[in-house]
């Protein structure tokens, strides 16, 4: 509760396949290729491991109270309805914030600053049990 009071939400400039979002006031933003996130919440329900393509959601221009409602409705992907949350899909994202924010991959720290993420289409064979 502590890190929702004193947040502050971050200019982003966000380019997405050579294509500029700016957003004011950005408290999250989410790069996806699957659509759960942590303890199963569905942060990005449209997205697929498989498709060769990223899910980005932003959450821009949102109240602190209304953050809260994010966070329950996430776990099965209601936030994508809220006016605030927006969601985009590409391949090679680039993101440039007003000041350094703390950076996430898989759940761990890896640093801050601006981001560039680009996706690798059929990088991952999977190898299952032979069905009958």
């Amino acid at each position: 509760m502590k890190e929702l009071i004193f947040y502050q939400p971050a200019k982003v400039v966000l380019q997405i396949d050579g294509e500029k979002h700016l957003f004011e006031r950005a408290w999250l933003i989410t790069i996806s290729n699957h659509p759960y996130y942590g303890g199963g919440m569905k942060i990005a329900p449209s997205a697929k491991s498989d498709d060769g393509l990223f899910r980005i959601i932003v959450v821009d221009q949102i109240s602190r109270l209304k953050i809260l409602l994010l966070f329950v409705t996430v776990f099965w992907g209601g936030h994508t309805k809220m006016k605030e949350v927006k969601v985009f899909t590409g391949k090679r994202i680039h993101i440039h914030t007003s000041s350094p924010l703390p950076l996430h991959a898989d759940g761990e720290n890896i640093g801050s600053g601006s981001v560039s993420v680009c996706v690798q289409a059929n990088a991952l064979s999977v190898i299952r049990a032979k069905t009958n």
